[in-house]
């Protein structure tokens, strides 16, 4: 029979490694993490258990500096698009700035497989959010309001980049 000090098995699964506590794990640890289980089973296999489990800490430490699975792969998603650089605002036509933006987005979503998938499940969800919502607040349909809201961005990013007074 083990002594009394000693600590319970853990069946089926690694030790947690003694050393690693909520203290010392960061939040770059648990989106590197993130993203390396995320390149071998997918995104909906990404749990904060099995992120746990790959850090070597208990299931709760990652809660330390995450609220959840969303917001994982909120950081997952912000780290992959922050590799990409936008071009300068040169004399080129901004179509070709465009492009370069596009190629170097499709770099960073091949280098990280299922990250493409967290951007467009966060844009769907957000656009659907705000359409959904300004149709309720004004009474209009569906259709109305996405026209609304395509308009209001665009106007948005013309007047940001200097082109309205």
């Amino acid at each position: 029979m083990p002594p009394e000090s000693a600590s319970p098995q853990r069946i089926g699964r690694p030790p947690l490694n003694p050393k690693r506590t909520a203290k010392n794990l960061t939040r770059a640890e648990i989106v590197d993490a993130a993203v390396r289980i995320i390149g071998e089973v997918g995104v909906d296999d990404l749990s904060m258990r099995r992120l746990s489990t790959e850090l070597g800490v208990s299931t709760m430490a990652p809660y330390h500096y995450v609220s959840g699975k969303e917001h994982v792969l909120e950081l997952v998603a912000a780290q992959a698009l922050s590799k990409v650089t936008i071009p300068a605002d040169d004399d080129r036509p901004w179509y070709d700035r465009l492009h370069d933006i596009i190629v170097a987005v499709d770099g960073e979503l091949h280098a990280h497989p299922g990250v493409g998938d967290i951007i467009l499940e966060q844009i769907m969800v957000g656009a659907f959010d705000a359409i959904w919502k300004l149709s309720e607040e004004r009474n209009v349909s569906l259709r109305t309001a996405t026209f609304i809201i395509a308009c209001q961005r665009v106007l948005a990013a013309r007047e940001q980049r200097g082109l309205y007074p």
